[in-house]
């Protein structure tokens, strides 16, 4: 006769304070004492991270439904089945419990009850006379309110609001755009004072380069006077490829023989290009010039003209919406730029927010958040936050609301940017 054994399972000693939490929270201890007993500083974590359920309090809690209800007297039935009328489905629906002989239950079939039914989520959030969520603010002294969609409703097909609370949700967007737009930030995006300015600003950004860098270049070129006019491709490299001091170290510009080549020869195109009155014909017009994609003269006519028909899709842009599950994780700018744009201007609609505001803040949030945010608040099952091979192209920041801190609930925009927003 063998006797058993115990099968060892092994388990770390911060194992051991799980143990702890589910058995104080098993014999029915509140939350603030096991709370207090772990040192948790949130409240969340106790319950649900280190809280367990065991076979036992899963069979005790489904002890407690009760299939055997009797049926409804007549008093206790609706108007509707008095007259012999299926009851409405809009609220509740049935649900008849049976198990045929020679299955897991045995018996006569269970008899029929009658159990909450789960509304489905609004397509685009729509909630009419339902429990909204409310953001509360406190701008010039005077608290502000935004109602919200539940959480569990849809913007877009696909794309729930989520809570406003929660970083990179849908609503955590239109929170903080809303917070914006009564600071009057992120309205004034030019870098430059015309569309030669703009264009060089623009260009001069993006292969890695940090912000400061790419500014510094625009500011020495537009001194020496060297936007004026059409600039030969030598002296546009003489004035890059001197060295640049950002925040007392020295840097050195990227390329500075590519990028020069490419500024004059735009520079050079650019007295003939027809200035059409449509931002998307433009666009496709400034693409067409050497040395500038679809990224960047999306970046150009944003800024000069403050459209709102066009979209800067860039790798902060891209991760945020990969986050919201509004990107595939298969799309990149290079190959599919004019179906990400559809997409986040449908998104910016949605929203109800300007599409060339919400895209100058999701980009200056995304460049300041770690990117351990991304991970700790997903809650898409995506095969990892894969970031985009894609080089950032557009690394212009200025001062804008604080810099976001290292937590995952509760950043607000608490102050009002001190200059103007540059890409």
């Amino acid at each position: 006769m063998r006797w058993p054994r115990a099968i060892p399972r092994l388990m770390r000693f911060h194992g051991l304070r799980h143990t702890t939490a589910t058995l104080l929270l098993k014999v029915g201890i509140p939350v603030p004492p096991v709370l207090r007993i772990l040192r948790h500083s949130d409240p969340a974590i106790t319950p649900e991270v280190y809280g367990h359920l065991d076979m036992e309090g899963l069979r005790k809690g489904l002890g407690q439904l009760d299939f055997a209800a009797a049926e409804p007297t007549p008093a206790e039935q609706s108007p509707a089945a008095s007259k012999g009328e299926p009851p409405p489905l809009a609220t509740r629906t049935t649900i008849r419990i049976h198990r045929e002989a020679g299955r897991r239950f045995r018996g006569t079939p269970r008899p029929w009850c009658t159990l909450p039914r789960r509304r489905a989520p609004s397509p685009r959030g729509a909630h009419l006379g339902g429990a909204m969520q409310v953001m509360y603010s406190v701008m010039s002294g005077a608290v502000q309110k935004l109602p919200l969609p539940q959480p569990d409703s849809y913007v877009l097909p696909g794309i729930p609001w989520g809570a406003f609370d929660e970083l990179l949700t849908p609503a955590f967007w239109r929170g903080q755009a809303w917070q914006h737009e009564k600071l009057g930030s992120y309205r004034d995006l030019r870098l430059g004072r015309t569309l030669t300015e703009e264009m060089a600003a623009c260009m001069l950004g993006g292969f890695g380069m940090k912000a400061e860098l790419g500014l510094a270049a625009f500011a020495r070129l537009r001194d020496q006077g060297l936007l004026v006019g059409t600039p030969t491709a030598e002296a546009l490299e003489g004035a890059l490829s001197r060295s640049f001091v950002i925040h007392g170290r020295t840097c050195c510009y990227r390329f500075p023989r590519q990028k020069a080549r490419y500024l004059s020869a735009c520079l050079a195109q650019l007295a003939g290009l027809e200035l059409h009155a449509s931002d998307t014909v433009l666009r496709d017009r400034l693409a067409d010039l050497p040395g500038i994609g679809l990224k960047t003269a999306s970046w150009i006519v944003r800024n000069y003209r403050g459209s709102s028909e066009v979209a800067i899709i860039d790798v902060h842009i891209l991760r945020a919406g990969r986050h919201m599950g509004l990107f595939a994780q298969d799309q990149e700018p290079q190959r599919h730029y004019r179906e990400l744009e559809a997409a986040f201007l449908a998104f910016a609609a949605a929203l109800k927010v300007p599409a060339a505001m919400l895209d100058g803040l999701m980009w200056d949030y995304m460049r300041r958040l770690p990117a351990s945010v991304l991970v700790s608040t997903s809650t898409r099952k995506f095969k990892g936050n894969v970031p985009s091979r894609q080089r950032p192209s557009r690394e212009h920041p200025q001062a804008v609301p604080g810099p976001a801190r290292p937590h995952v609930r509760g950043y607000r925009a608490d102050r009002r940017p001190t200059g103007k927003l540059s890409r």
